[in-house]
């Protein structure tokens, strides 16, 4: 199972977990990532966004990241992880749910979707509640688009711009572009 916990500045998450959930998981998003290699949008930021975050997956369980040994009821256990920005592990989570519609997809798929859904709850209630009570709401949530060409192409994701600490201003920029892609997009498609 994937396992989360927040840095102590709130800036990043670390997950960690077996080898055979880091490769299914592996699986998902490839699956997902394969709607906008079909649309031959590679070159996106939609992209982008899936593509490091297979990256992360794949050093994670070639070792070449995060490797935490323990000894659970007398047995070795070696849990492989990774480390992403909060805002990320979300937007990640909301593009799989948005693009899981339009590929072929299974149960595990469905869980490892859940599980990232949990880890961004999780990650957001370290954080101070009167600064996230408006992100809260976008967890596990689609994004609203009608024309999932057109947001492949014009999803904008400006990583940058959401890195570091998690204080009031960021988190004040991080909930006005999540409103965009949330409640806004049929705007900006119509227009």
């Amino acid at each position: 199972m994937l396992k989360g916990c927040l840095f102590e500045n709130g800036s990043g998450v670390r997950i960690s977990a077996e080898l055979s959930d880091l490769t299914a998981l592996h699986c998902t998003v490839r699956k997902i990532l394969s709607v906008v290699v079909d649309y031959e949008m590679e070159d996106t930021d939609t992209s982008n966004l899936l593509v490091d975050f297979l990256e992360k997956i794949e050093q994670a369980y070639l070792g070449k990241e995060l490797i935490m040994k323990s000894v659970v009821q007398h047995k070795d256990v070696v849990q492989y992880g990774f480390t992403c920005n909060w805002i990320e592990l979300l937007m990640i989570n909301s593009l799989l749910r948005s693009l899981s519609e339009y590929a072929v997809t299974d149960e595990l798929d469905d869980i490892n979707m859940q599980l990232l859904e949990y880890l961004c709850r999780k990650a957001i209630s370290g954080i101070d509640k009167d600064n996230t009570t408006g992100i809260y709401q976008y967890i596990g949530k689609r994004f609203a688009c009608l024309n999932i060409r057109y947001f492949i192409a014009h999803f904008s994701y400006p990583d940058v711009e959401f890195k570091g600490a998690s204080d009031w201003d960021s988190l004040r920029r991080i909930r006005q572009y999540l409103s965009v892609y949330f409640e806004n997009t049929k705007q900006h498609q119509d227009g």
